[in-house]
């Protein structure tokens, strides 16, 4: 008697490819629902989301804000569960209405911190930001900051996107991590393999 591995195989190749896939970690990522998920904190200004005067990097909406207050910089957040030492990557579109040198963004997450500034307007003004980053607790918050002169323009968010890499190897920004094996795909197939060899038996 013969064993077919081909239905089998191909079964749990798809189960160890859908194991490799990674989630986003940031809900709303694309601001179509609204703030629905984040956190907006002003002093004197904004948050909000739908368009003023560029097109979205994804969807029908990005977010955009303003903080005018010229002490403090405005926050938009989000935390998610992360394990201490993981590497994450990150990865968000930036911009402004307005190339005020007076606009900037920054961004913060784990042990990754970095900030932006605005040379063009309106589309032309769109930067990806793309990192990596250790966690540093269970628990981690990207913070999406802004400051803004009044009567500048708003600074803008969009495809916000945090992804699992793998167990930590040292650090993140920039570093590659350890991608996690496909464990289910390599338990599968030693099962099959010792189901076959039962077989010839």
């Amino acid at each position: 008697m013969t064993f077919d591995f081909k239905k089998p195989l191909l079964a749990l190749t798809l189960l160890g490819v859908t194991g490799l896939a990674h989630a986003n970690l940031i809900t709303n990522g694309g601001f179509e629902d609204d703030l629905n998920g984040w956190t907006c904190l002003v002093t004197d200004g904004f948050c909000t989301t739908g368009t003023t005067s560029g097109t979205p990097r994804e969807g029908a909406n990005y977010a955009w804000a303003y903080e005018n207050d010229g002490r403090a910089q405005g926050v938009l957040s989000q935390s998610f569960a992360t394990d201490i030492g993981s590497i994450y990557s990150l990865s968000l579109w930036v911009g402004s209405s307005n190339p005020s040198p007076s606009n900037n963004s920054g961004v913060s997450v784990g042990d990754y911190s970095n900030s932006f500034s605005f040379a063009g307007a309106g589309d032309a003004n769109w930067q990806l930001i793309s990192a990596s980053f250790a966690a540093l607790d269970t628990t981690t918050t990207l913070q999406l900051l802004f400051d803004t002169d009044d009567g500048t323009g708003q600074l803008w968010f969009d495809d916000v996107s945090v992804e699992r890499l793998g167990t930590g190897n040292g650090g993140g920004n920039g570093g590659t991590g350890v991608p996690a094996p496909a464990t289910p795909l390599l338990i599968g197939l030693g099962l099959l393999g010792v189901m076959g060899l039962r077989r010839r038996k």
